[in-house]
């Protein structure tokens, strides 16, 4: 396993280059004092020091100003040991003139409470930039799940529309609905988008008969905390009828009551349509098999007894006779199961 370059990560690290800006700006101020003493003959050690620990601390924080009033510090001093207002070489580093120490103890101060005001300014502006970013990144996500959410609620809603199939929630203790999406108001023959409609006004649309049915069947559900099916009929304005198959379930909560039920309602008025019509057509299909078996027994009755010494004639009579029956009994069920043609045969078959 080949180890990381520990000089290399070290003088990438950012708290590294901090430092070496502290130092870099100290550096800088003092070339800017001696250039400044020598050219305009003013003193401005002070300044350009004071300069420098602002720098070091809004670009690096509290510990780089450190450095850099230390560094300043000692410049300082260097600075005011005679020859003063230089920066030439001197000897005795610590010849300062006693008049000279409030100036330094002054400048210490001073670059403290600077150092430590626009550190706490500059971690308060990196604070502030970070919640930016964590709200900005916090927003796009919101964003995208409210596209989703949208999105997953027009898929829901498009999916209901096509199914006839609708969601509810009805709160127990306020005895409203808290939720309906906007196929219940369609299948109750509302338009969503005029607004909220009253609870009043759904009920008015159930048939009276059915009423106190779907009420026992919510009661029973909240009284039994058990899960509940109910069909019922809503009459619209158009005076269509549609049938509603609702089914709920008890949401209970942390002290065991019912809270909410919720539930679906399903519009099978198109079932009913075609159980109705499929029983019609078994109850049609029924009344062929009868008249079928009524139609092979006079077929199979015994010849007239005109016709007992002719066997053939009497069968072609029988038959002439339960064709007859058929004819004026069922008409499709006879053009499908015995036509004229075949009979022909059977009337030349017996003649011959």
């Amino acid at each position: 396993m080949i180890k990381p370059d520990l000089p290399q990560r070290w003088l990438n690290s950012p708290k590294i280059s901090y430092y070496a800006v502290a130092v870099l700006s100290v550096a800088m101020a003092i070339i800017a004092a001696e250039l400044i003493t020598r050219l305009l003959h003013a003193e401005a050690i002070a300044s350009s020091m004071l300069c420098a620990v602002i720098f070091a601390a809004w670009f690096g924080g509290f510990g780089p100003a450190l450095l850099a009033i230390t560094l300043a510090l000692l410049a300082f001093h260097y600075y005011l040991v005679p020859p003063i207002n230089s920066f030439t070489w001197k000897h005795d580093l610590f010849a300062v003139g006693i008049s000279e120490v409030p100036r330094l103890v002054l400048f210490s101060i001073t670059s403290l409470f600077v150092a430590f005001m626009i550190s706490a300014q500059r971690k308060a502006t990196e604070t502030l930039r970070r919640s930016r970013d964590d709200l900005q990144v916090a927003i796009e996500d919101q964003k995208r799940i409210e596209a989703a959410l949208r999105r997953s609620e027009a898929y829901l809603a498009e999916a209901q529309h096509l199914s006839h199939t609708s969601s509810w929630a009805w709160d127990v203790r306020c005895r409203d609905f808290v939720y309906r999406s906007a196929e219940v108001y369609h299948l109750f023959g509302f338009d969503p988008e005029k607004g909220a409609v009253p609870l009043q006004a759904f009920q008015d649309r159930i048939l009276p008969e059915d009423r106190r049915r779907n009420v026992e069947a919510a009661s029973h559900a909240v009284r039994e905390k058990a899960d509940f099916e109910v069909d019922f009929r809503i009459a619209l304005p158009d005076g269509s009828i549609k049938r509603i198959h609702s089914v709920g379930h008890p949401v209970v909560g942390s002290d065991g009551d019912v809270l909410e039920l919720i539930g679906t309602h399903v519009d099978v008025t198109e079932q009913y349509a075609a159980k109705e019509t499929l029983e019609k057509a078994f109850d049609e299909i029924k009344k062929s098999e009868d008249r079928l078996r009524l139609v092979i027994d006079t077929i199979r009755r015994s010849p007239s007894a005109g016709h007992r010494h002719n066997p053939g004639l009497g069968v072609a009579h029988s038959a002439r006779r339960g064709r007859r029956v058929l004819q004026s009994t069922m008409p499709r069920l006879y053009g499908s199961l015995i036509g004229p043609s075949p009979g022909i045969r059977l009337d030349q078959r017996c003649s011959s």
